[in-house]
C-alpha cells in the first residue's frame, strides 16, 4: 500500500470504489437475490464493508481527515447493522427449518396415528363383521333346530292320529265281523228251530196218520 499521507480523499474513496467493482461483478452472478436489494447482505459484500471501513478509517487518521474518519464510522456501522441482519436472518432460517423439521414431524406423527386409527377401526369393523354373521349363524341353526324339532313333533301326532284311526278301524271292522257272526248264528238257531218245528209236524202227522 503506497504511503496514505500522499493519497487524497477522493484518491482513497475512488480505490476503495474500484476495490468494490470485483465485489458487485460477483455478486451479480453468485448471489442475484442479493444483489437486487437495495442493501447487499452477501457476506462477501458484508466482509468487504468491514475492510473498506478499516482502510477508511487508518486513511482518516494518517491524513488527519474528518471525512474519511466519518466515511469508516458509516462503513462500519453499515457492517455491524448487515452483519446483525445477516445473523438475525439465518436464525429466522434456522428458527423456519426448524419450524418446518417439527411440522414435517407433527404430519408424519399425524399421518402414522391416522393410519393406526384406521387400522384400529377396520380391525373393529371386522371384528364386528365376524360377530355379526356368528350370531347369524347361531340364529339359523337355532330357527333350524326348531323347525326340526316342530317337524319331528308334527309327524310323531301324524304318526299317533294315523295309529288311533287304523286302531278305531280295526275295532270297527271287529264289530262288524262280531255283529255278521250273530246274525250268522241267529239265522242257523231260526233255520235249526224251523226244522225241528217241521219234524214235530211231521212226527204228529204221521202219529195221526197210524192212528
Amino acid at each position: 500500500m503506497p504511503d496514505l499521507k500522499t493519497i487524497p480523499r477522493e484518491a482513497v474513496l475512488g480505490t476503495l470504489r474500484l476495490w468494490r467493482v470485483p465485489v458487485d461483478v460477483a455478486e451479480s452472478v453468485f448471489a442475484r437475490e442479493s444483489s437486487q436489494q437495495a442493501i447487499s447482505t452477501w457476506p462477501p459484500a458484508v466482509a468487504y464493508d468491514r475492510v473498506a471501513a478499516t482502510v477508511a478509517r487508518l486513511a482518516g487518521h494518517v491524513l488527519r481527515d474528518d471525512a474519511l474518519l466519518e466515511t469508516a464510522t458509516l462503513k462500519a456501522a453499515k457492517a455491524a447493522q448487515l452483519e446483525a441482519a445477516a445473523e438475525a436472518e439465518a436464525a429466522a432460517e434456522a428458527k423456519r427449518r426448524e419450524a418446518e423439521d417439527e411440522l414435517a414431524e407433527r404430519r408424519e406423527q399425524a399421518a402414522r396415528k391416522e393410519k393406526a386409527a384406521t387400522a384400529r377401526a377396520r380391525k373393529r369393523e371386522q371384528q364386528a363383521a365376524r360377530e355379526r354373521q356368528e350370531a347369524e349363524r347361531k340364529v339359523k341353526q337355532r330357527t333350524a333346530a326348531k323347525e326340526r324339532a316342530a317337524e319331528a313333533t308334527a309327524e310323531r301326532e301324524r304318526e299317533r292320529i294315523e295309529a288311533e284311526a287304523r286302531e278305531a278301524k280295526r275295532r270297527e271292522l271287529e264289530a262288524e265281523q262280531e255283529a255278521l257272526e250273530e246274525e250268522r248264528q241267529a239265522l242257523e238257531a231260526t233255520k235249526r228251530a224251523a226244522a225241528t218245528t217241521k219234524a214235530a209236524k211231521a212226527v204228529k202227522k204221521a202219529r195221526k196218520a197210524a192212528s
